[in-house]
């Protein structure tokens, strides 16, 4: 029933790639447990920011030997 963009990441995946972002949380009962992982939010929106940062370090420097030649 939801009709708004929702926007994500696949909690697997970034385990994947760095696990210390990604925790569980049992969202069951006692006596039925459902454990899903969970994804430290504060967390990976820092690792975003910092991976954003180094790809823009990257293509600065990409561009000055471009234009160097």
């Amino acid at each position: 029933t939801d009709t708004d963009t929702n926007l994500g990441v696949i909690a697997q995946e970034v385990k994947a790639v760095c696990p210390e972002l990604v925790g569980t949380m049992d969202i069951g009962t006692k006596e039925q447990p459902d454990v899903k992982l969970a994804i430290y939010e504060t967390d990976f929106k820092y690792a975003m920011l910092k991976a954003i940062q180094e790809l823009k370090a990257e293509v600065d420097s990409l561009k000055q030997q471009l234009g160097a030649k």
